[in-house]
């Protein structure tokens, strides 16, 4: 039997509650199930996951494959299935997403005309949210990310969010520029797709008119920890590429611009999310020769202080930082 042109990697942790869906959603494409494959992670679950898993693609008749490790992450999970993996073009799925029937085989015809370079297809997506655990799940608006196909800068600012499951991946081209980073555990997707783009891959965008697939908002990733991880791993992708693009030589006024945006972004979620990530910000933000908010009490960042914090400690966390700003002047 020859290799597959698609493999669907799922990397799932006690993912018991979702998994079926979304494997139903893999088994529902429209695609001959011959060019089709499935790689479960079971990153170490303590539920059934891996039963269902079992069920599901049995009960699908996909060629398929789980595999079984003690817990370790996302992205020690991904890399692990996509060392299985046999199809030329990747699609990630996360446990508790879906995609839309007819996501991969359109992208997957755009893939085959598409130049060799091409290192990824991506399409518009939805998130799928509720109030609760229990639904009821409701899709949002269709999101189109509109990255700058020149610079790959772009692609770390939060206006352009491609997420992983929103593309469809060259094999060839992940081998290539590294696996995903084992100590990383949020947006290290974000951070591969920039290596990518960074290498001189093309990011190809192909209009679905609809959600190819389904972002799903859970209340638990909305957490405050959720959003420090987040805020957290959105800085470390941006600090590291500047540092890379950095050692390339000088950055350009639209480099500068993109990355002051972005710093400029990170140190508003992070005056009522962590306060303790502002000074390194400001620093950055310094080093770009960028314009620091105004510091004054009555200016907005005071204010989101006072806000979640209470009026003492916002005096407490706004010393700090303005005085980090009257040593820029």
């Amino acid at each position: 039997m020859g290799s597959p042109e698609v493999s669907v990697v799922m990397a799932a942790y006690n993912a018991g509650r979702w998994i079926a869906e979304s494997l139903a959603s893999v088994a529902a494409q429209d695609l001959d199930s011959l060019s089709l494959e499935v790689v479960v992670v079971d990153d170490g679950s303590s539920d059934d996951t891996v039963a269902v898993a079992r069920r599901v693609l049995a009960e699908a008749g996909l060629t398929h494959v789980i595999i079984e490790q003690s817990n370790s992450g996302p992205s020690v999970a991904r890399n692990a299935g996509l060392a299985r993996a046999r199809g030329a073009w990747i699609q990630f799925l996360d446990a508790d997403d879906l995609l839309a029937p007819s996501k991969v085989s359109r992208q997957l015809q755009a893939a085959r005309l598409a130049p060799p370079a091409t290192g990824a297809i991506f399409s518009e997506f939805s998130l799928l949210t509720s109030p609760g655990i229990d639904g009821p799940w409701v899709v949002g608006p269709l999101i189109r990310p509109r990255p700058d196909p020149v610079d790959p800068l772009s692609i770390l600012h939060a206006d352009n969010f491609l997420p992983l499951a929103s593309q469809l991946m060259r094999r060839e081209a992940i081998a290539a520029v590294g696996r995903f980073p084992d100590d990383r555990l949020l947006v290290e997707d974000v951070w591969l797709v920039f290596r990518l783009a960074h290498a001189g891959y093309l990011l190809r965008f192909e209009e679905l008119g609809q959600p190819g697939y389904l972002y799903r908002r859970t209340p638990r990733s909305l957490s405050a920890r959720a959003r420090v991880d987040l805020l957290d791993g959105m800085i470390a992708n941006a600090t590291r590429a500047e540092d890379m693009l950095r050692d390339q030589g000088p950055l350009n006024a639209a480099r500068i611009d993109l990355l002051s945006q972005c710093y400029h972004y990170f140190l508003y979620e992070a005056s009522h999310l962590a306060p303790s990530r502002l000074g390194p910000l400001v620093a950055r933000l310094q080093r770009l020769g960028a314009d620091i908010p105004a510091m004054s009490r009555g200016g907005r960042i005071f204010r989101s202080l006072v806000r979640v914090f209470g009026l003492r400690h916002a005096h407490r966390i706004f010393g700090p930082l303005r005085n980090l700003r009257r040593n820029r002047l």
